[in-house]
């Protein structure tokens, strides 16, 4: 960088300071950054003069300089220290792993994440030329045009995903909203269950469900049976040849569930990491995500947890649907239809996500209306690549069914 100022120009915005391990040549590399932007000229002697050791530091740069042979290898030279750099951080893992006391688990999972990190910063650029991203992006879209489906996840509800825009978009975050009981849970299964049907693999993230309950649902909208008198096993003898005929058939379908709770952000996407080509991430629900460190306070701790879960979707390419619970003011209200003021306790949530997806159900505030066979409106109060409205459906909350009314059997 000192010999070639062509070099100097192309290293300063590839490289960091914290990618060298030597102080000096750390320190060397902030003075050279810091008078780059105050166009000052750079050599070994307008640097010096701008370190804690001036004379120390003019003798270091002028060594450096008589063992560099050229500035043409300055690419490889780049790739030495920073794969230097991420050898640093991989040992500084493994130290902090391997420290006495803590809960092993959750070390772990936040050492995979950290190294999937690294993996990740060694692996990509962090800034794109033009002709570089026209490639990239030619590429990814001949894939499009190939399989229309690839830029999407469709939920299986055409009404709705028109209204997306053609669906659930790679690298989108998606709120699904509603006051507790009217459905999220339901509508989230429906969603997951169309698309790994498919052969396309989901993880659903439950954080308030075993995953016997969950499967209970599912062996309910598999074979419209009460999800009730599966939870308590009152069956007759065909129901549990139906139930076991449901089992068979969900199986094969590449659906996984967590295996624990208390689950943070980096835990679930430790968790998606493990599932080959995973297509969709649905979580259930917001408010139950873990915080990640000490707790602040509940608006910036959820705002935190929101900002993430746009960065895992987005560094995945992977769409995220989480549930989320709205705040008692819908139930204050002469008309109970829920807006996105509603998720004003869920901190940058309206602001981070793609797309909010609110439910309601007239039937829910009525105790003397049958709440199975009613409407369910489906408010799409938000969408960044597509149109806002209201989709109505079917609603069947005993057997965990939400259709459109054209595929409604009986």
């Amino acid at each position: 960088m000192l010999i070639d100022e062509d070099c100097l120009e192309v290293m300063l915005v590839k490289m960091r300071p914290d990618h060298f391990g030597s102080k000096s040549c750390r320190e060397a590399f902030e003075v050279m950054l810091r008078m780059d932007a105050d166009r000052v000229p750079i050599d070994p002697i307008t640097v010096a003069a701008r370190c804690e050791d001036t004379a120390l530091m003019e003798r270091y740069l002028l060594e450096c300089m008589e063992t560099t042979v050229t500035a043409s290898n300055a690419d490889e030279y780049a790739a030495i220290v920073k794969q230097n750099a991420a050898m640093r951080k991989i040992a500084a893992i493994g130290e902090r792993l391997t420290e006495p006391g803590g809960d092993f688990r959750t070390e772990a999972v936040e050492g995979l994440t950290s190294l999937q990190s690294v993996l990740d910063e060694t692996s990509s650029a962090e800034v794109v030329g033009s002709e570089a991203w026209a490639e990239q992006f030619l590429k990814e879209e001949r894939e499009i045009i190939k399989d229309p489906s690839a830029a999407y996840v469709t939920t299986g509800w055409e009404d709705l995903d028109r209204m997306l825009g053609g669906g659930l978009i790679r690298a989108g975050f998606y709120v699904l909203g509603a006051r507790p009981g009217m459905g999220k849970t339901t509508v989230a299964l429906n969603i997951a269950e169309y698309v790994a049907s498919k052969g396309k693999p989901v993880l659903f993230v439950s954080l308030e469900m075993t995953k016997w309950q969950v499967m209970c649902k599912r062996i309910a909208y598999q074979k419209r049976m009460p999800y009730k008198k599966l939870i308590s096993g009152d069956l007759t003898w065909d129901e549990q040849i139906d139930m076991e005929e449901a089992l068979n058939a969900l199986k094969d379908r590449p659906l996984y569930v967590n295996n624990r709770f208390g689950l943070t952000v980096s835990d679930i996407s430790a968790m998606v990491r493990q599932i080959k080509d995973c297509r969709l991430i649905v979580i259930d629900y917001f408010g139950l995500i873990s915080v990640e460190g000490d707790a602040k306070g509940r608006y910036e701790d959820y705002t935190l947890i929101s900002g993430r879960l746009k960065q895992l979707a987005c560094q995945l390419n992977i769409p995220i649907l989480c549930l989320a619970q709205l705040n008692r003011e819908v139930e204050k209200r002469t008309k109970k239809r829920p807006q996105l003021a509603d998720l004003r306790d869920t901190g940058a949530v309206e602001q981070d996500a793609d797309g909010i997806i609110f439910l309601h159900r007239d039937s829910y505030y009525d105790e003397n209306e049958d709440q199975d066979g009613s409407d369910i409106e489906l408010i799409l109060a938000k969408n960044r690549h597509g149109s806002t409205g209201t989709v109505r459906m079917y609603w069947e909350g005993s057997t965990s069914i939400v259709a459109a009314y054209s595929d409604r059997e009986g």
